[in-house]
């Protein structure tokens, strides 16, 4: 026996194994393990060479059961033959299972034992696959041979049936079925014929219609688009859900029926237990059964269709009124069909023929000539001929026909006879003369109307429409519903559709928003109903547009709430005068409900206060202008009168018959009271309760008029309060209201009772003196009016202490009207107090030319400011130690076009008086920080600008957040300003000015208190001040030399400086001899003319290098 490790394989053998294409596998028989292999084993297994060798076998087989299935068949079949030869399947290292051809041979030693098995292997997946197609194809050939030779069955039914069982077979589905038509855009479709198991009965075993809703319409418009198979199952998105689980589908697969004729079909099958994944082979054998189906189907539905065509043309012919005839050219006699028969009005035991005549006797005689024409037409013109006429029958029924005739030819071209037809167009002309008018009535129809289809694509409109939109009518017709109303709710749209033949016996009203071209939006009332013309649905829309009634309705409404709510009573009575309705206000106002007064002549109100002649008139101004307007007195529930302003209005209908009267009134008694109260403040001092200005010059204006007629000699005298605003200003209105009150109390204890006391305004008060006998009698009355100021004033805790100034002017030497004689009496009255104060001045001429002076002058400085009529001048401000310029004083002037150059002593006062001081020096601060900054910006070395401050000025305004501004504005450090103010205005109002000097020296400014000396500083108040700098008044520097007494003061103002710390300035300095005292003084700073006057900014620069 031989070894099997000495098994030798024979080398040109194993060069035969290396050369196969089949694997080749040289297998130990006991432990199956590979001794060797040829290279065709990787190609087939993928195994390499190395990987194979010392492996079993076992490694090539599906499992291990197939294995030693495989394995007990080998052996049965090696015990009878030494060749296994089978078919059956292995696995690649991969893990593919492939199917192969194995042939293994057993090889034996010479003692008959088995030392080897070899195992060839043939890959016969490809072999395997080409007989698998073979097979499919064979199948799917027998399959369309057999719905082929079903597409040839002549019955439709049968054919339908035969076709949906073999789909039941072929894709084990649960229902097969038919559906027509498949239009996306009809409302139903339904189900022709299916096939289905007992369990899944469908829609053609319940005998129902499928609705196309808007999901099936889509998948109909697919299958249509795509024009192949169309696969969804449950799950799929575009699939009509309701469908699915009404008739149990798990997953479907359908394809459309395109005929030659006709809308397409729609051929499909369910699956209904589970959902089936389609292949492509699936599909493709559904596109072959619909194609040759859609040929058969095409024929049998022509036949079907040529047949019941055949069937209903005599029908047609009965229905369409047609009749034909023939004409026997050679013997004039004429046959005609049964339904011309009828249509002629003969009896239709009628014998045939006829002669022609007896048919033109049914003609109508004014008809009779054009029908034989049109025959011999016919003939002679060798055309078709076609009239319409009318018949005229036996029993006078009018008919319009429409005669068609043709003459037909022998072969010598000799006419033998006329064929032709005749329809009874009777209707269709009533129809098409009221289509006509329907027609005329649409576009001339004030109302927009719209046809619309299914998918609210507008179909047609009217001119109207058009028009209220504001497109033309070829682009109107492009458009949607939601074009011109975005609105319209689409579900609503969808449900109109669901059930059409309902929407078209309602009518459906609603009022919406239509959208214009423009994008501009209006209200509409939609009257509308589905309407079905030639077989197709519209949807009919006739649209007003309401806006104007809209607005009516809204001012109506408005209107209505506004007389509900109004104030004032308003009534409607009919045409006999007899109250319809009454408002709120109505009730309010005279105490009666509406209850009580519907019904009532408004006379009831009478308050029997006007007479006879007053309703007279109202009547007559109502009857004759169609309105009254007046004040009357009514009478209320309770009794009680009140007078009314009232409105009375005729209303009249287009043709000016008299409709309702309305009557609007408003109680009026607050509305006199507060006249009457009106009128006394009108004329009357509201705090004195003295007459006004008004009141004075109207009674003056009398005395005048008595004084011309009667002689009587009228004086005034115009009295005005010395120095009454400091009162105002120190303790306030409240006590300065108190004082004006016990003035005019003390003026009226003075006068008599027909004279007159006033006050014109602030501290001013008028006298009036009816007649004046003697001038000295008025004399006598202004030094009463002086002394009666002796007595202080107590008011509160103070005693005050007044004086008056009076003036006086007389009739008629000083003046003959009033405005002369007010004006020359306040000429007067400052002409008293530039005189002292506390005194009396008559009148003179000489006052009216100083009043008209002091008038002109302020006007002019009014005009200054806006006129860039003012300027800064500066004063240098030397240092005493380094005899530098350290300083510039602002000196404010006035060039006047006319006066020339102003010094500030003439205007600052009045400026003062008039109020002009504020804009005047907020321009001096802001002028003099914008020249600062600019000498600094121009590198001159300055520690600072003075400016000189008005108390006027101070106590007017927010003078501190002028200062802030006038700084930020120009960007100046604080330390470069230096404000002046007088001593006096210091002392006067002491601890209200240490209040505003803290704020402005919290913003970092200096303080000078200017003219220092010639008030009363009291020490204490002095320290307390926040200044840096006194200025010696120039008074006092000019007679230093000479008076010992101005020396002293002098000494002692640098001393009190030294001692304070506070800086000394020197102003006024003339000579030498002042400026060595004051040099060995220790003064600080000096200015004057020994060094330079004033000088415009200009000369300023040219004199920082002087000493």
């Amino acid at each position: 026996m031989m070894h099997r490790t000495d098994l030798k394989v024979d080398a040109l053998l194993e060069g035969t194994f290396e050369s196969l294409g089949e694997a080749v596998l040289v297998v130990d028989p006991e432990t199956r393990v590979v001794l060797f292999c040829n290279p065709a084993v990787e190609q087939i297994f993928g195994y390499s060479k190395e990987e194979v060798i010392g492996q079993n076998v076992e490694c090539f087989h599906v499992d291990h059961e197939a294995y030693q299935k495989f394995g007990k068949k080998m052996f049965a079949a090696l015990r009878r033959s030494h060749i296994f030869k089978t078919e059956f399947l292995l696995k690649r290292k991969n893990g593919e299972i492939f199917p192969v051809e194995n042939t293994i041979t057993a090889v034996k030693d010479h003692f008959g034992n088995e030392v080897a098995l070899v195992n060839v292997t043939r890959d016969i997946s490809v072999r395997k696959a080409a007989e698998k197609t073979i097979q499919e194809q064979m199948k799917h050939l027998d399959l369309i041979d057999r719905i082929s030779h079903l597409s040839l069955q002549p019955d439709l039914d049968l054919m339908l049936e035969g076709v949906l069982e073999e789909m039941l077979s072929i894709f084990d589905c649960e229902r097969a079925w038919f559906i027509f038509p498949c239009d996306p855009d009809a409302p139903h479709c339904k189900v022709q014929m299916e096939r289905t198991h007992p369990d899944w009965p469908g829609a053609f075993e319940q005998k129902v219609d499928i609705p196309i809703t808007p999901p099936i319409s889509e998948l109909f418009r697919m299958a249509l688009h795509q024009n192949t198979v169309v696969c969804c199952d449950e799950n799929s998105e575009a699939v009509p859900t309701e469908n699915f689980k009404e008739f149990s589908i798990k997953s479907q697969m359908f394809i459309p029926l395109n005929l030659k004729t006709g809308k397409p079909w729609l051929l499909g099958i369910h699956h209904c237990k589970l959902a089936q994944v389609y292949s492509k082979e699936d599909k493709r054998i559904l596109s072959d059964i619909a194609l040759r189906v859609a040929d058969g189907l095409g024929t049998l539905l022509a036949l079907r269709d040529l047949r019941v065509s055949e069937k209903n043309l005599e029908e047609a012919h009965r229905i369409a009124k047609l009749g034909t005839f023939q004409v026997d050219l050679r013997h004039q006699t004429l046959h005609f069909s049964k339904e011309m028969c009828q249509m002629l009005g003969l009896s239709p035991e009628i014998q045939m023929p006829v002669v022609f005549k007896d048919f033109l006797d049914v003609v109508h005689p004014e008809d009779r000539t054009l029908v034989e024409q049109s025959c011999f037409d016919a003939v002679e013109k060798k055309a078709p001929s076609s009239i319409v006429h009318r018949l005229l029958l036996k029993d006078g029924t009018l008919k319009y026909v429409n005669k068609k005739c043709e003459a037909y030819f022998d072969a010598d071209q000799i006419p033998e006879k006329i064929i032709g037809t005749l329809q009874d167009v009777t209707e269709r002309f009533i129809t098409e003369e009221a289509l006509e008018m329907y027609r005329f009535a649409m576009e001339e129809a004030p109302e927009g109307v719209f046809f619309m289809t299914r998918d609210a694509k507008i179909s047609y409109v009217n001119i109207q429409a058009c028009n209220s939109l504001g497109y033309t009518l070829n682009e109107l017709i492009h458009c949607s519903l939601w074009d011109i109303d975005p609105f319209f709710p689409k579900e609503r749209w969808e449900e109109i559709w669901l059930n059409p033949s309902k929407v078209s016996s309602e009518h459906l009203n609603t009022e919406t928003l239509y959208q214009r071209k423009d994008g501009s939006l209006f209200p509409v009332e939609v009257f509308s109903k589905h309407l079905f013309l030639g077989g197709r649905a519209f949807h009919v829309a006739f649209v007003r547009d309401i806006s104007e009634r809209k607005k009516a309705e809204e001012e109506l409404r408005r209107l209505a709430a506004v007389v509900e709510n109004t104030g004032e009573a308003v009534l409607v009575s009919n045409a006999q005068n007899n109250i319809m309705t009454v408002n709120r206000a109505f009730s309010e106002i005279t105490g009666y409900s509406q209850e009580e007064a519907l019904g009532q002549n408004p006379r009831f109100l009478k308050s029997n206060k006007q007479d006879l002649l007053f309703y007279q008139n109202m009547w007559k101004s109502i009857d004759d202008k169609g309105r009254w307007q007046g004040e009357i007195w009514n009478r209320k529930k309770n009794g009680a009168l009140f007078p009314a302003w009232q409105t009375i209005t005729v209303v009249r209908d287009k043709e000016g018959g008299l409709v309702n009267y309305v009557s609007v009134f408003s109680d009026i008694s607050s509305i006199k009271r507060s006249q009457e109260e009106l009128n006394y403040l009108a004329h009357h001092d509201a705090l004195t309760g003295l007459p006004n200005r008004l009141l004075f010059i109207d009674r003056l204006k009398h005395a005048l008029m008595r004084a011309e007629r009667e002689g009587n000699h009228p004086a005034v005298l115009f009295l005005d309060l010395d120095r009454f605003k400091n009162i105002n200003d120190s303790l306030g209105h409240p006590i300065g209201d108190i004082v004006l009150q016990e003035t005019a109390t003390r003026l009226s204890k003075l006068v008599r009772k027909e004279d007159t006391v006033a006050r014109l305004g602030g501290d001013e008060f008028v006298v009036l003196i009816e007649s004046v006998s003697e001038v000295q009698d008025v004399a006598q009355l202004a030094e009463k009016v002086i002394a009666s100021f002796d007595i202080p004033f107590r008011v509160k805790a103070h005693y005050l202490h007044l004086s008056v100034s009076v003036g006086i002017s007389l009739y008629p030497q000083d003046g003959e009207d009033t405005e002369t004689l007010i004006k020359n009496a306040d000429a007067a009255m400052y002409r008293a107090k530039e005189e002292g104060r506390n005194d009396y001045q008559f009148y003179t001429a000489a006052l009216t030319t100083a009043v008209f002076e002091r008038l002109t002058m302020e006007t002019a400085l009014r005009h200054a400011l806006k006129n860039e009529e003012l300027v800064l001048y500066y004063q240098p401000q030397y240092s005493m130690k380094t005899g530098k310029v350290i300083g510039a004083e602002s000196l404010i002037r006035w060039q006047h076009p006319e006066l020339g150059f102003i010094l500030p002593d003439r205007f600052i006062p009045l400026a003062e008086e008039s109020g002009l001081i504020e804009p005047i020096g907020k321009w001096v601060l802001r002028t003099a920080c914008h020249q600062m900054r600019t000498w600094l910006d121009e590198g001159l070395v300055l520690r600072h600008m003075a400016v000189n401050i008005s108390g006027v000025q101070v106590q007017r305004g927010a003078f501190v957040q002028t200062v802030r501004e006038a700084l930020q504005d120009v960007d100046l450090d604080p330390s470069h300003l230096e404000l002046e103010i007088i001593e006096t205005f210091i002392m006067q109002k002491t601890d209200w000015a240490i209040s505003i000097l803290d704020e402005l020296k919290s913003l970092g400014v200096r303080m000078a208190i200017d003219d220092f000396g010639t008030g009363y500083s009291s020490l204490s108040y002095l320290k307390r001040l926040p200044v840096d700098k006194l200025k010696i008044d120039r008074s006092f520097i000019r007679d230093i030399a000479h008076d010992t007494d101005d020396e002293a003061i002098v000494r002692a103002v640098v001393a009190l400086g030294q001692t304070l710390q506070l800086e000394v300035n020197a102003e006024g300095l003339e000579t030498e001899s002042q400026y060595d005292f004051l040099k060995k003084l220790g003064c600080d700073e000096v200015q004057g003319f020994l060094y330079s006057k004033a000088v415009s900014a200009e000369n300023f620069v040219k004199l920082m290098g002087v000493k």
